[in-house]
């Protein structure tokens, strides 16, 4: 135990000697602020009136904002319409996927293995599966009277390649 407090005393004494010294060395200086420092009290730091601001004297380069590749956006929760795996309803516009085959939904296949298939209805739930309460965005790639022809992603992913996959497994 006295070890402890004669370790205590001396720390104590440490602390108090750095503390002096600080004291001294800061007494010596003549107590004027060096030039490149900033002096608070010599300049407005904020106002208390509001300041007109002048755009047409303002040398900032202005940007243009970024466009957005797939400018338009549906919420397709209760809302579209799968007409078959290449065209989709929303709120009364058609939109057909650019660059799919359509496929008659009452079409049946053949397999590699010789089986029928029946790929329209699978080619058609695949698109109603994929869109189903999802967040889509698309951009035109061509506007018509029967509809407009898009390109789409979902959460990232093109469409198109999406329903491969999901016609391919």
């Amino acid at each position: 135990m006295p070890a402890l407090l004669e370790l205590l005393s001396r720390l104590a004494a440490a602390i108090m000697l750095v503390i002096s010294l600080v004291y001294l060395a800061s007494s010596w200086t003549d107590g004027s602020t060096p030039s490149h420092h900033l002096d608070i009290s010599s300049q407005v730091v904020w106002t208390q009136n509001p300041v007109v601001i002048d755009r047409s004297i303002q040398t900032y380069e202005r940007i243009a904002p970024a466009t957005d590749p797939y400018p338009v956006k549906l919420r397709t929760a209760n809302r579209i319409r799968v007409m078959d795996n290449t065209t989709f309803r929303y709120d009364g516009t058609d939109f057909r996927l650019a660059g799919v085959a359509p496929i008659e939904r009452d079409r049946i296949c053949m397999t590699r293995s010789g089986r029928r298939q029946a790929c329209g209805l699978k080619a058609f739930k695949a698109l109603d599966n994929v869109l189903r309460n999802q967040r889509v965005e698309c951009r035109v790639i061509r506007g018509a009277e029967s509809g407009q022809e898009v390109e789409c992603i979902v959460d990232g992913s093109d469409l198109r390649d999406m329903l491969h996959a999901a016609l391919s497994g």
